[in-house]
């Protein structure tokens, strides 16, 4: 029979990054499988862009979806697609209550999770492990050792690669270094004046720095951007996720916070 899947990940972009790992090994584990995926519009572009997703559910939970009929018909929607198992690595009280309405006969979270007795399999939530690891435990996947060090695969398309290419050629033909001096987490922002500092010691090393980001994040590249007057270019806002990986892709090195732009770098 095949077997049809939803992964639950309405996080931000950096858990979804981490959630991809997981994703892939369920692939292996059931290569005949539709795998869909629950997620936040923010992660949409990431997981449409994983070869072993079948189809994204967009899901504005804090937006213009956030009323309870808006749920209501999100549920619906799940019920209707008749899935036969479920993971969900996110562990809100949202997230648990959708597992518990989704008809599921096989549901997996994490023995934390909010309300965890709607799960059929509760995983032990191990917190000293790397996320990728404790997302593997979720789906019975070998996490041990260096197992778990599996790399996220985003499929980006060639002329998009060769137009980043492009990009970076036109502006400088240095080394480039990436530096992402934002965060959705405010108390995860390392201090605007000391990124100016690192990216003043990048320019004697004969860096070109690109800044990365997303909308929230633009004021401030842009301002750390008008602190130099060359060797600096901001794209933060100005690029989709996919094409922010490939231009990372094409830098030697990236400085960041604890945050997404961290786990895109992989």
């Amino acid at each position: 029979m095949q077997e049809k899947i939803l992964v639950i990940q309405t996080a931000f972009l950096g858990d979804a990054v981490l959630t991809l790992p997981m994703i892939q090994k369920l692939k292996d584990k059931f290569p005949s499988s539709e795998i869909d995926v629950l997620c936040i519009p923010q992660t949409k572009e990431l997981f449409e862009h994983s070869k072993s997703v079948s189809e994204v559910i967009s899901y504005d939970k804090r937006g213009i979806q956030k009323s309870f009929l808006s749920f209501l018909r999100l549920i619906i929607l799940i019920r209707q697609k008749k899935y036969s198992h479920i993971y969900s690595p996110h562990r809100s009280f949202r997230s648990s209550l959708i597992v518990y309405l989704s008809g599921a006969s096989v549901t997996v979270g994490f023995d934390i999770a909010s309300i965890n007795f709607v799960y059929s399999s509760r995983v032990k939530y191990i917190k000293e492990k790397h996320e990728v690891a404790r997302n593997l435990d979720l789906i019975g996947a070998d996490a041990n050792n260096d197992n778990w060090k599996i790399l996220p695969i985003v499929d980006i398309d060639s002329s998009l690669e060769r137009n980043t290419e492009s990009i970076i050629g036109n502006l400088t033909n240095k080394k480039a270094a990436a530096v992402a001096p934002g965060s959705v987490w405010k108390t995860k922002i390392y201090p605007r004046e000391s990124y100016i500092e690192i990216i003043k010691f990048l320019i004697k090393k004969n860096y070109f720095v690109v800044l990365l980001g997303g909308k929230d994040d633009a004021l401030l590249c842009s301002g750390v951007e008008k602190e130099f007057t060359d060797s600096v270019k901001s794209f933060a806002g100005k690029m989709s996720i996919i094409e922010s990986i490939s231009l990372l892709k094409k830098c030697s090195d990236l400085i960041s916070n604890d945050s997404a732009p961290t786990h895109l770098g992989m």
